[in-house]
């Protein structure tokens, strides 16, 4: 009749091969990774968030995500010297996305556009002082959210 005992129905070899044993409870698990584009970015820039708005034509909804990480777009836009394009996956393909190209065109629409970064809800009566209105200057009050509502004063 039967070789086995009666709750043993296959053999240990066969583990692998019937997909059981030890190894079945375990579950993928999910690892957040960067594209190589958004990676390579100095600036740290969500590039496929923004460039999925861009293309889709919303040019204020990608100018919005933008400038959470860069608020300077028309200035990076063109002295960036754009080594996100070089990692693009899209360059396997045929040619890389020209990222900086739509940087700069999202600057220069929102300054065509007059669009503006959102008032600060409240005030607190604190004020900042902020030295210099280069660049490195409107990022270090742009940058800083908690700062806002202080209105920092730049010279």
């Amino acid at each position: 009749m039967m070789n086995k005992a009666f709750a043993v129905t296959l053999d240990p070899a066969t583990s692998l091969q019937n997909h059981t044993g030890s190894w079945r409870t375990l579950r993928p698990v999910n690892v957040f990774k960067l594209p190589p584009c958004n990676n390579q970015c100095p600036a740290g820039e969500n590039i496929q968030q923004w460039l999925f708005y861009a293309a889709e034509g919303d040019y204020e909804h990608a100018w919005r995500i933008l400038t959470e990480e860069n608020p300077l777009p028309a200035c990076m836009g063109r002295v960036c010297y754009h080594t996100c394009e070089g990692k693009c996956n899209r360059g396997f393909l045929d040619e890389s996305v020209g990222i900086n190209s739509v940087e700069r065109f999202l600057g220069d629409y929102a300054l065509e556009h007059n669009l503006s970064f959102k008032r600060p809800t409240r005030e607190t009566g604190k004020k900042i002082l902020i030295v210099g209105a280069g660049p490195a200057g409107i990022y270090c009050v742009l940058a800083c959210p908690e700062w806002l509502p202080s209105m920092p004063v730049i010279f």
